[in-house]
């Protein structure tokens, strides 16, 4: 800590170059931009959500790499294009004060900008409002009446155990034909059997992103459908894509249970994925 304590206070930028997606935080990072020092790393971590370019440089654009060593020497070249065309002509180029206005502007941005949301402040208040105060509730309520919601919770789980293997997806449609408009979002309707269970047991979801080399989708994002009606014992569901960027994209559905005691939404590992 007191190595890092002369490191930040005598720094321009700071090279941050771990291997996406190994980054748990960064928060050197973080400490470097509280004493004006500028960013320069990875899209990983902090700076996933911290990085603009007048706050400082981002090494690639969140690409993964199979070939790790393929990754390594095309970030390596990254690394030394944007010191040799950006930074370190920024950094000189001085007015008659000799001083780098475009340089000392961009530290004023990453101070007013950076800090006051990447803080310890904030993250503590985040851990009591979205987590500890939460969990303190969900305590005393399942302790209340010998514990009856614990002993329903388990009741439903068993349900869903029960009945996961009934579930399909059939008869899906898409409002898109081949091409499709950026700012033009894409409808999606399905038919979905679910047995025994109701819409309330269970997330109907769009997944959807870029697509690899591969026609298969490595990461995306989620869109809930939602149910509109039933008919002959299926349940019809809706939802919408947005359509924002240009590039090949796809999307698939996918089923997860839903319960508002879940910590979170894979709690019982149970997933379905449309065939």
């Amino acid at each position: 800590m007191n190595i890092a304590r002369y490191l930040v206070q005598g720094c321009d930028v700071w090279l941050n170059t771990p291997r996406r997606p190994l980054e748990a935080s960064g928060t050197s990072g973080m400490k470097s931009a509280v004493n004006a020092c500028l960013n320069f790393s990875i899209l990983d971590g902090w700076w996933c959500e911290g990085y603009s370019p007048e706050l400082g440089w981002a090494i690639g654009l969140g690409e993964e790499y199979e070939d790790l060593k393929y990754q390594d020497e095309v970030e390596a070249n990254l690394i030394y294009q944007i010191l040799e065309k950006e930074i370190v002509p920024k950094f000189y180029k001085r007015t008659q004060d000799d001083i780098p206005r475009e340089w000392v502007q961009m530290m004023k941005n990453s101070l007013k900008k950076l800090p006051v949301y990447f803080n310890t402040h904030r993250m503590m208040k985040e851990y009591l409002q979205k987590f500890y105060l939460p969990g303190a509730k969900n305590k005393i309520e399942c302790c209340e009446k010998d514990f009856i919601k614990i002993k329903e919770f388990i009741r439903w789980k068993n349900k869903i155990q029960n009945n996961w293997s009934n579930i399909r997806i059939e008869d899906i449609k898409c409002s898109c034909n081949s091409e499709v408009y950026a700012g033009e979002n894409v409808r999606v309707k399905a038919k979905v059997y679910l047995g025994n269970l109701s819409p309330e047991d269970i997330s109907v979801e769009l997944f959807y992103g870029k697509l690899n080399g591969s026609d298969t989708l490595d990461s995306g994002n989620i869109s809930e459908m939602k149910a509109v009606k039933k008919k002959d014992g299926y349940f019809e569901y809706e939802g919408e894509i947005p359509n924002e960027i240009t590039g090949l994209r796809g999307y698939t559905i996918r089923i997860l249970p839903k319960h508002p005691m879940f910590t979170n939404k894979f709690e019982m590992g149970l997933i379905y994925w449309v065939q």
